[in-house]
C-alpha cells in the first residue's frame, strides 16, 4: 500500500514539530527568535528554534491523525506502529544533547563527568562563579546520556510489543516515559528549565499525562489489560 494510498500527508511530520516547539514555548522563558529571525522561521523551520522531547509525544496523536485522515486504517494501529521510531528518534535526540552539553543534571564527583569548553555547563559554571574563565567544567550527572538509554529500551520494548500485536503501546510507553521523566527531573540542574511551584514544568506535564492515561485506562478496562489488537493489517 502507497503512502498515497494510506492518505499520508506531509504535513503530519510538521504538526509533530510544531508540537515541539509549542511545549518548548510553554516550558523555556529563552523562546524568542535572535536578532534577523522572523518568529515564523524560528518555529517553522525543522532545523532551527527551540525544541523540547515532550512536545513530539504530545503532537503524535494529532499528526498521526492529520497524516491518515480519510485513510481505511485504524488510527491506534498507525499510532502503535509509529512508537518506537519516535522513541528511538527522540534517544538520538538526547545523544545530541549529551554532545552538546545541555540538559545536563546535577553536580557528582562520583557520578559525573566533564563536559567541553564552550558547552552550556561551562556557561552556566562560569556564570555561576563556579569555575573561572578558561577552567575544566565540574563533573555533573549525564542525565542526558541516561534518558537516551531509557529512551532506547522503550523503543525496543515498543517494536517487541507491536510484532506481538500489543494493544495500546503507545499509551503504554508515553505512560513508562512520563514516570520515568517525572524521576529524572530530580537529578537535571540545568538553568533553562522552566519551574511553576516546586515542579518543574515537565515534571507537570508528566503529571497531567498520567493522570489522562489512567482515566483513559480505567473507563475503558484496556489500556493496561491483556487483550490484543485482533488486526493483522493496515487495510
Amino acid at each position: 500500500m502507497t503512502a498515497a494510498k494510506r492518505g499520508y500527508d506531509a504535513r503530519g511530520p510538521g504538526i509533530a514539530d510544531l508540537g515541539e516547539r509549542t511545549v518548548r514555548s510553554e516550558t523555556n522563558s529563552s523562546v524568542y527568535p535572535p536578532p534577523g529571525r522572523s518568529i515564523a522561521a524560528w518555529y517553522l523551520t525543522p532545523l532551527g528554534g527551540p525544541k523540547t522531547l515532550y512536545g513530539v509525544i504530545v503532537a503524535m496523536p494529532i499528526s498521526v491523525t492529520v497524516a491518515f485522515f480519510g485513510a481505511r486504517v485504524r488510527l491506534w494501529r498507525i499510532l502503535n506502529l509509529t512508537t518506537a521510531p519516535m522513541f528511538a528518534v527522540l534517544a538520538v535526540a538526547r545523544i545530541g544533547c549529551l554532545l552538546q552539553g545541555c540538559c545536563y543534571g546535577a553536580r557528582s564527583d562520583m557520578f559525573g563527568i566533564h563536559f567541553r569548553d564552550g558547552s552550556p555547563v561551562y556557561f552556566d559554571q562560569v556564570e555561576s562563579a563556579l569555575i573561572a574563565v578558561g577552567a575544566k567544567t565540574l563533573p555533573v550527572i549525564p542525565t542526558q546520556g541516561i534518558e537516551a538509554i531509557f529512551l532506547g529500551i522503550l523503543s525496543v520494548w515498543a517494536l517487541r510489543q507491536d510484532e506481538e500485536h500489543g494493544r495500546h503501546v503507545f499509551l503504554r510507553a508515553t505512560a513508562a516515559y512520563s514516570a520515568f521523566r517525572f524521576a529524572i527531573e530530580f537529578l537535571r540542574a540545568d538553568a533553562e528549565r522552566g519551574f511553576y511551584g516546586p515542579l518543574a514544568t515537565s515534571q507537570w506535564i508528566a503529571l497531567v499525562v498520567l493522570v489522562a492515561i489512567a482515566v483513559a485506562g480505567r473507563t475503558t478496562g484496556r489500556f493496561f489489560g491483556a487483550e490484543r489488537d485482533t488486526d493483522k493489517a493496515l487495510g
